[in-house]
């Protein structure tokens, strides 16, 4: 088997997926993906002021629901309406713009941009099968774990 045809059976795979499993692969990838970038990525926020509570559930909640809409759901809906159908087209620039957003260090742009790779392409398979507001979900989701073990990990370490 090429490598072409291995990654599009490992897509097709990963779009089949059911909820929870999509959920938990997608989670893991997050993590896999970035194994190379962890020495390189300093911790940006340590949430220990009074408003800590505000930003705990902000990183829970209002960011992933926002982000993935605009970062996943419009800007992919926007450049298949108006440009390409091209996956990788289609996750680059959706990719760009999260990491752009996320301009704590460039650092940490980078990690976040690789996120957002991953995030766009679960969208992006998820909707293949589903609803967008299903793949909008799912994202968000994996969004909210992610930050939520992110979170959990910051007071551990402190």
């Amino acid at each position: 088997m090429n490598f072409k045809k291995n990654s599009v059976r490992f897509l097709i795979w990963w779009s089949k997926l059911k909820l929870y499993k999509f959920i938990s692969f997608t989670l893991l990838m997050t993590y896999i993906i970035l194994i190379p970038l962890i020495p390189f990525i300093e911790p940006v926020d340590s949430f220990e002021n009074r408003f800590d509570y505000i930003r705990i559930i902000s990183a829970i909640t209002f960011a992933p629901f926002f982000e993935t809409l605009i970062f996943q759901a419009l800007v992919i809906f926007i450049i298949k309406r108006f440009l390409t159908k091209n996956f990788i087209v289609l996750v680059l620039i959706s990719a760009c713009f999260f990491g752009i957003i996320h301009f704590y260090n460039v650092y940490y742009v980078l990690y976040a941009m690789f996120l957002g790779l991953i995030f766009a392409s679960g969208y992006i398979l998820y909707l293949r099968n589903k609803s967008w507001e299903d793949a909008a979900l799912a994202i968000m989701l994996v969004h909210a774990l992610r930050n939520s073990i992110a979170i959990i990990i910051s007071f551990i370490l402190r």
